[in-house]
């Protein structure tokens, strides 16, 4: 009897013995559980948030990931992955704010133009009828650049003939005409993004699976 309890044992104590050795090798390169993530951390984690965000290619982000769980051997697995995935999501937001910026951007600048060419038309009517020069200022219309400032008025001088104002309606209409072009790139990069987030949305299971068993495949290699 004594042998037979024996014989049962002896498996038990191999199975911890492996687990307890499986878990000194894993716990000295990354962690699973509540563990928060470390600023030195958080950085590299969102960057890589931000390539899943960007739609980057798989085997860029997964070299990425690797990199950084070799990087900081402490690193919390699942609070990783949760960080990255988080970063993700705020990309994809961004990149959708940023389109539609872009959007309302291009139709105040259209509206202003269009306004200034009313306005010109006008003056150029009565210069015509009176044979006076009527005096406007001359305008440059630009969207700002450093996402303050979604339009940029500058006075650039003075103008009063029938040909001045002329002139300067001319070069107002060909520049409606360039904002209608970006305008429809605007709106086409717009759906884009909003495809995109979409698409990232409906596909994250598969981003953390596959960041998943990317950890678990570096952990057994340097376990092994």
């Amino acid at each position: 009897m004594k042998n037979s309890n024996n014989l049962i044992k002896a498996p038990l104590v191999l199975f911890n013995a492996v687990v307890f050795l499986l878990s000194i090798s894993l716990s000295g390169h990354a962690q699973r559980g509540g563990q928060p993530i470390q600023k030195s951390q958080l950085n590299e984690l969102k960057r890589i948030g931000v390539m899943v965000g960007q739609g980057k290619p798989d085997s860029e982000v997964q070299e990425a990931w690797k990199k950084t769980i070799n990087n900081y051997k402490d690193i919390n697995i699942d609070n990783a992955i949760a960080s990255i995935l988080s970063e993700a999501k705020l990309e994809a937001q961004r990149n959708v704010d940023g389109a539609k910026k872009r959007v309302q951007n291009n139709s105040l600048l259209r509206q202003q133009v269009s306004s200034e060419i009313n306005s010109a038309k006008l003056n150029l009517s009565e210069v015509g009828k009176t044979k006076e020069p009527k005096f406007m200022a001359r305008k440059t219309f630009r969207q700002g650049l450093n996402g303050k400032d979604t339009l940029i008025v500058s006075q650039t001088g003075q103008i009063s003939t029938q040909d001045e104002i002329s002139g300067y309606i001319h070069n107002l209409e060909q520049q409606l005409n360039r904002i209608g072009d970006d305008a429809q790139l605007a709106n086409i990069d717009l759906q884009n993004a909003l495809q995109k987030q979409q698409q990232l949305i409906q596909m994250l299971s598969n981003v953390s699976k596959m960041l998943n068993d990317t950890a678990m495949a570096v952990i057994r290699k340097i376990g092994g």
